[in-house]
């Protein structure tokens, strides 16, 4: 599988093609020379991914054999991780790791719940509550007892959902017999065991005992996914339903689609380029020969007058000129990558609130710097996701709370005349209650009696709203036993909680009904207005709904809240409705059991009474705006994906600059029908269409997406009016549609490189659709971190993450990759002149053939790839515009590959005809000494023309390049002398000995070497010259020699224009 992966690769499957074409045919180079550089190649990919493998191996080896306590025969016994199977009952101590997905079946705690950390599964560091299905607690002694059966869901990868029934057969001694005669005729609902002849009247010892059937459907809160850690809990019982693989946690450690750069789709087109050259070449070559032999055929009897083989000679020559595809490229950009990587963690300047910066991949560094739509979340991504309740509407009143204190605001005109309330309204104080019992909050429990308790929430919303009213004295105690307790006026009330509607992201809301101490029932609702609020009916609408809109156009985050008072009969039909729903979907696929529950919850929340309005404030993040500038400044666009309401989504816009009050602002939102949204579409194209130099800002809700998406035809509309704008805010949008709107925008026809930013677990989808993914750091789990590409702290890193690395990334990678090609047309040019129309005779001696990209060539490169820089990262910064300068894959172009390859084979051209053009006149030399004089030079002009093309030379850069130099000009002399010893390919029949001592003393070949490389460079050094003559140029780019490389600064002065 492995060697599989590696041959994959075009320039491998070729390289190995040639090895076997010279091992199976007498050809003029080595085998060894082409069997020895692919062989590594592969070896160090092998070795590399074997050692992965093998870390992965003992990883999984230690948790596999993780001692686990299962129950079996009614005995404990302590097996290894990987023994567990479906249907052991598992014993899970306080603070350790749950090994597999089990059913809650018992608990330490008296009312059958327990507490878990998610941490491993989602990054949530916060409390979660886990039960025993209702009226479920098993202990040790009666579990040895029981038997009984799991009916669930197949494996999913979905965290949040599970439904299935258990049915539990508990038996109960009830009575002991001694030598006592016994009778048949129990009750229906009892059965006698261990007595086979109950029939019959007898004496014997015995005991009389009764089966207690007991069935409940299961739902999220009664799975303990493996990865979970048992907290604040003594232990917990459990039956295994999801083991090794098909646990939760294992089916989202899928690998995700594997996501290629720009330029690594640009090599492949240039090795298809250098490829079919290569076979132009050596059939041309062959043509020659062949032509030559057939004119001289006469005069060349020596040679036995043997035919001509047109084959092998083609062949011949394409193991001749083969190293014209650098195959020992991808070995060096995948080094350059994996270094490349550490410049990215190690910068300072991107640590945020303690954390650095993150590469989860190596393979996209270089991508970057070619971003040209930017898709971001809102919440906790442009903001600080650190909710602070602000302010209530309660009965057409506004309520400001602050520190406890809570004022009435006579209007809003009248903001510094609020009045301090000393006591609370009964409307408020019932508002209060419903923060305090509307939600899944969990209390720690050390600090439940507090007067303000320690708490935890996966909604920073909901925590928000809790811990508001606990500071105005409404303070949530925690839940036992199925009794929330809420502490009001030192007294402690308990209200039992009957069911609870879970929140999801299509219904938007979340319901919980609870029966007070006055054995009164009631139904608190809150959620998103607009699902909610064709449900409400109050005196105080219009009032609130006003209210609620100047709320969202301050940037604040709303909820309605609503109730409705129900009597016993309705509770206990409710209750029994609900328990058929959930025992009723196990077998519907995960869509229609979401859909069908939902229709369920609708039917319950309906004739609400409104309550009050709740805003909760987000900050925006440091510079938010301030990096939405420069993006836009750097030349991508940038779009909102938010699941907020319009007025928020579009408020928070125009407080971080997204939108600019001289925008024309195209609204598509709420269409009546399909028809009035294809209306909107074309106004909205005509109007751009008028009058194309005015900036337009678009704003589109996710029901209005949902029609667009329904047909090619709105959808092309839609990409081609959001395209022409210059902002775009989406709302109201499911993780769902979220993750469309990236791939429609990713697969338009202008082909867009794409980045998706976020931080929950709801930006996932859209993370991995992107071209590049980026997780912020943030508050709600670590799902986004781990499905992306990059990831920080904070939203203003992006701006150096682009700018900065991304632009020095592109600029090492794609000069990485043409010098590649061009310092090969180089070398290998010189024996296509050599041998074209004479004979596949080798020039160059086989050990500098194997040596020349792995040794005399590849330290300086390495070092270019990893240090450059065209511009210093204060210039970038200060001046985002020229990050457009390698957008679209520039540097990759035709054009500018063609440049490389032109200079290539003018240096080709050079430093073969001026020592072959000297030889005429009055020197003469071996094959061997004419060959090495090529290589010295070719290794001379290589390392000289990326020292003229680089921007920025540090020390280490520069020693490099003289470290290569004089380490040939070492190596081949010693080599020369002790030829005959080091000589590593036997059958090479150019001989060494002595060439390189002769040639050093000589003074023909330093006079060509210096005539060669000054001829060579001198289109070089023109070109550099007039391109920092330029007078309009923003910055000086000339390069600076640095005695120190560590900063990894650049110095660069600007140039004064005179006026």
């Amino acid at each position: 599988m492995n060697l599989y992966e590696q041959f994959r690769r075009f320039a491998n499957t070729c390289f190995l093609g040639v090895t076997i074409l010279t091992v199976l045919t007498p050809g003029p180079i080595s085998p060894v020379v082409y069997a020895l550089p692919v062989t590594v190649i592969v070896t160090i990919s092998a070795v590399k991914q074997a050692y992965e493998d093998y870390c992965r191996h003992c990883t999984d080896n230690k948790i596999n054999k993780t001692s686990v306590t299962v129950l079996r025969k009614n005995c404990q016994f302590e097996i290894p991780c990987r023994n567990v199977c479906v249907g052991d009952i598992v014993l899970v101590s306080g603070e350790e790791d749950v090994p597999c997905d089990i059913v809650l079946l018992g608990s330490s705690q008296a009312n059958g719940h327990c507490f878990v950390t998610t941490a491993n599964l989602d990054g949530e560091t916060n409390l979660k509550v886990r039960l025993c299905p209702e009226g479920l607690n098993l202990t040790a002694s009666n579990i040895s007892h029981s038997s009984g059966v799991i009916e669930c869901e197949q494996p999913t990868a979905d965290l949040y959902t599970f439904t299935g029934n258990i049915k539990i057969e508990e038996q109960k001694r009830i009575k002991d017999f001694k030598k006592h005669q016994v009778n048949a005729g129990f009750e229906a609902s009892q059965s006698i065991q261990s007595l086979p002849h109950l029939q019959q009247n007898f004496c014997y010892s015995t005991s009389i005992v009764e089966t207690f059937e007991f069935r409940s459907p299961l739902s999220a809160e009664n799975l303990l996914l493996r990865g979970c850690r048992l907290k604040n809990t003594s232990y917990v019982y459990g039956c295994a339903v999801y083991t090794g693989k098909e646990t939760k946690l294992s089916l989202n450690s899928r690998l995700s689609r594997n996501k290629f750069s720009t330029i690594e789709s640009a090599i492949n087109w240039f090795l298809g380029f250098f490829f079919s050259t290569l076979l132009i070449e050596s059939l041309l070559s062959t043509y020659l020969e062949w032509n030559f032999v057939r004119e001289k055929e006469s005069t060349m009897t020596y040679l036995g007058g043997k035919h001509f083989n047109f084959l092998m000679s083609f062949l011949d020559y394409i193991v001749l000129y083969y190293y014209i595809i650098p195959t020992s490229m991808y070995v060096t950009f995948e080094l350059q990558r994996m270094i490349g990587n550490n410049f990215f963690n190690w910068d300072s300047e991107m640590n945020c609130r303690g954390k650095s910066p993150l590469c989860n991949t190596s393979d996209l560094n270089e991508e970057l710097g070619q971003i040209e739509y930017v898709f971001t979340d809102k919440t906790g991504t442009l903001t600080e996701n650190e909710m602070r309740f602000q302010c209530c509407s309660v009965e057409g009143n506004v309520y400001y709370e602050n520190d406890g204190v809570v004022t009435l605001l006579p209007g809003r005109e009248h903001q510094e005349k609020r009045i301090v309330l000393e006591e609370f309204p009964a409307e408020l104080e019932e508002f209060m209650l419903a923060m305090a019992v509307c939600h899944t909050v969990h209390c720690n429990p050390d600090t439940r009696d507090a007067r303000m308790p320690l708490y935890q929430a996966s909604s920073a919303d909901e925590k928000a709203l809790v811990e508001s009213a606990a500071r105005c004295g409404v303070v949530f105690q925690g839940v036992e036993q199925g009794l929330i307790k809420i502490m009001m006026k030192d007294r402690i009330k308990t209200y039992r909680r009957v069911e609870l509607l879970e929140f999801s992201s299509e219904r938007k809301r979340m319901s919980v009904i609870v029966i007070d101490e006055n054995n009164e029932a009631s139904l608190f609702c809150k959620g998103a207005e607009s699902s909610l609020m064709q449900e409400i009916r109050g005196e105080f609408l219009e009032e609130s709904l006003n209210h609620l809109h100047d709320f969202s156009s301050r940037g604040l985050r709303t909820l309605v809240f609503s109730c409705r008072k129900l009597d016993h009969s309705e509770v206990a039909s409710i209750k029994t409705m609900l328990a058929h729903a959930r025992s009723s979907t196990s077998e519907m696929e995960p869509e229609e059991k979401e859909s069908f529950m939902n229709e369920i919850y609708s039917s319950i929340e309906c004739n609400l009474q409104l309550l009050g309005i709740s805003a909760v404030e987000d900050k925006l993040q440091p510079m938010v705006a301030e990096t939405l500038a420069s993006l836009k400044l750097a030349g991508m666009k940038v779009w909102i994906l938010t699941g907020d309401k319009v007025e928020t989504a579009k408020s928070i816009s125009y407080s971080c600059g997204h939108f600019e009050e001289t925008n024309d602002l195209l609204a598509l939102t709420n269409p009546s029908s399909t028809d009035h949204c294809l209306q909107q579409l074309e106004e909205a194209r005509n109007k751009i269409a008028t009058n194309c130099r005015k900036c337009y800002a678009l704003l589109v809700d996710g029901f209005t997406f949902t029609i667009i998406n329904k047909e090619d035809f709105s959808r092309n509309l839609f990409v081609e009016v959001a395209m022409s704008c210059k902002s775009v805010v989406c709302c109201r949008l499911s993780p769902k549609q979220k993750a469309q709107i990236v791939k429609l925008i990713k697969l338009s026809s202008f082909r867009p490189t794409t980045l998706a930013i976020g931080d929950g677990a709801n930006d996932v989808s859209m993370i991995q659709e992107a071209h590049i993914g980026i997780g912020i750091m943030g508050k709600e789990g670590h799902q986004a971190v781990n499905c992306s590409d990059f990831a920080f702290a904070e939203f203003q890193c992006l701006k150096k993450a682009l700018l900065v690395h991304g632009h020095w990334y592109y600029i090492r990678a794609a000069t990485l990759i043409q010098y590649f090609f061009y310092k090969n047309i180089v070398f290998i040019t010189p024996q296509v002149y050599f041998a074209c129309g004479m004979s596949p005779v080798v020039l160059y001696c086989s050990l500098f053939l194997l040596l020349y990209n792995t040794l005399f060539t590849f330290l300086p490169i390495m070092i270019y790839s990893l240090l450059e820089q065209d511009y210093c990262a204060d210039i970038l910064m200060t001046h985002p515009e020229l990050y457009k300068i390698n957008q679209n894959n520039k540097l990759m172009t035709w054009y500018n590959f063609a440049l490389w390859v032109l200079f290539g084979i003018w240096h080709s051209l050079v430093i073969y005809f001026v020592p072959y053009c000297s030889l005429s006149i009055d020197t003469t030399v071996d094959l061997t000494t004419f060959g090495m004089t090529i290589v010295h030079n070719a290794i001379l002009v290589v390392s000289l023309k990326l020292l003229l093309h680089s921007r920025y030379w540090t020390t280490l850069f520069v020693l490099s390049t003289s470290f290569s130099v004089l380490g040939f000009i070492i190596f081949s002399y010693v080599y020369s002398i002790f030829f005959k010893v080091f000589r590593v390919v036997e059958f090479d029949f150019l001989v060494m000995l002595d060439v390189q001592y002769t040639l050093y003393k000589s003074l023909w070949f330093w006079s060509v070497s210096i005539l060669s490389v000054i001829l060579s460079l001198l289109p070089d050094i023109t070109i550099y010259i007039l391109s920092n003559l330029e007078s309009d140029n923003l910055v000086n780019l000339k390069p600076l020699f640095l005695t120190a490389h560590s900063s990894f600064r650049i110095s660069r002065e600007r140039k004064r224009h005179n006026m």
